[in-house]
């Protein structure tokens, strides 16, 4: 049996994004301010990675029906518990970007932007 990683694309966000997150300069009052986490996100064939920051969260992967990346954003509660699933309204304003090495870089720009 052949395990396939369905997670390639996001795992390339994930790896740019880390650097350019720890290089961030951020007031912190309390220690819980710093904390960023990391799930594993899961929607169908749509498997990547989700953030969260205090009440704000992303999900990204590559999208179901294209070679497309697809970054889910809102807060906490617009995602289910199970899988990071977001919701209708979340998923009905996703965000696309081409899945061109070039665009990888705006997907980490639009992720800090949606938590900073």
């Amino acid at each position: 049996m052949k395990i396939v990683r369905t997670t390639k694309v996001a795992d390339k966000v994930l790896k740019q994004f880390i650097p350019c997150w720890k290089s961030l300069k951020f007031p912190r009052i309390y220690p819980e301010d710093i904390n960023l986490y990391l799930e594993p996100y899961q929607n169908g064939r749509e498997h990547g990675w989700s953030l969260s920051y205090k009440m704000r969260k992303v999900a990204f992967s590559e999208y179901r029906n294209s070679d497309q990346i697809v970054v889910y954003y809102g807060t906490l509660a617009d995602f289910h518990l199970q899988g990071n699933v977001p919701s209708d309204k979340v998923y009905k304003r996703r965000k696309m970007f081409s899945s061109e090495e070039v665009d990888f870089e705006n997907v980490v720009q639009f992720i800090i932007d949606h938590f900073v």
